[in-house]
């Protein structure tokens, strides 16, 4: 079915809400052959959704391999590095930008896998939602954050409730399940790679490839993300320093906590806990 190109671009950038914005967007936008490179820390680069229509492939975060991601989705959260295209032949993706609190907030709490094609049985789901956003951002010259959010918050619920399922409907390897709940059960200790796969009874390297693809992110990754995660739930706490939170899941180092916290959530624990306050 002949799908026509999109291409939204708010004018009024000036007055975006800090809420929500959606500075950019784009349905079925037909690319040359070639690898598209962008984004990466320090460019500010806004959080992006993305869906491939045909055959398109997208390079993993650690920049190891390239995965298929004809009919897939993708979602990048703030200032990554984005990879993909197709260098042989045209492709066609859809794309949402989107800035504010309400995706930093999202992006925080979620578990779905970020950077990496997630299976959603096909594009018709996003597409969906997206031409609704479309239609919204066009019928005024001002963008609603109310309008936005609701939006995209069901759009959310809806990718969330995919992922579910297809977690669910998958058999899951053994192994590499007593690998996860070994890993969420000690993320508060410093990361031990040898430890985690012989849980999984794996040499090092292909249990890293396999976890991966199992659960969206290798276990290294997976393991501070719940670090990360717990200690901006902690940060809600007001009787807790932040050395204190840095300890509670598993940093010695106060400093080197701030880093990577800052590095993830693009401010600081303590930048942080005042937001959540406001």
């Amino acid at each position: 079915m002949y799908r026509q190109t999109q291409i939204y671009v708010d004018q009024l950038h000036d007055a975006a809400s800090e809420q929500i914005h959606v500075p950019a967007m784009g349905i079925c936008e037909i690319m040359p052959s070639g690898v598209i490179r962008h984004g990466g820390e320090g460019t500010k680069y806004p959080s992006l959704i993305m869906v491939f229509h045909d055959q398109a492939w997208s390079l993993s975060s650690n920049g190891s391999e390239w995965l298929p991601a004809k009919h897939r989705l993708i979602i990048w959260e703030y200032e990554a590095r984005h990879v993909y295209g197709n260098p042989s032949r045209k492709w066609n993706h859809s794309w949402l930008r989107v800035t504010g609190r309400w995706i930093d907030r999202t992006l925080r709490g979620t578990m779905v896998p970020l950077g990496v094609p997630i299976d959603i049985a096909g594009d018709a789901l996003p597409l969906r939602y997206l031409q609704m956003i479309s239609d919204e951002l066009r019928s005024s010259p001002r963008q609603d954050p109310d309008m936005l959010e609701a939006l995209l918050q069901l759009f959310w619920h809806d990718i969330e409730r995919r992922v579910s399922m297809g977690r669910a409907s998958r058999r899951l390897d053994p192994r590499l399940e007593r690998a996860r709940k070994f890993i969420e059960t000690h993320f508060d200790q410093p990361f031990n790679l040898a430890e985690a796969a012989d849980q999984a009874h794996l040499s090092p390297s292909h249990f890293c490839s396999r976890f991966a693809r199992q659960f969206g992110a290798p276990p290294r990754e997976y393991a501070m993300r719940l670090r990360l995660q717990r200690s901006a739930q902690l940060l809600a706490n007001q009787d807790l320093a932040v050395f204190q939170v840095a300890e509670l899941v598993g940093f010695s180092d106060a400093l080197y906590f701030s880093r990577l916290f800052h590095e993830r959530y693009g401010v600081s624990p303590t930048q942080f806990r005042r937001q959540q306050q406001a």
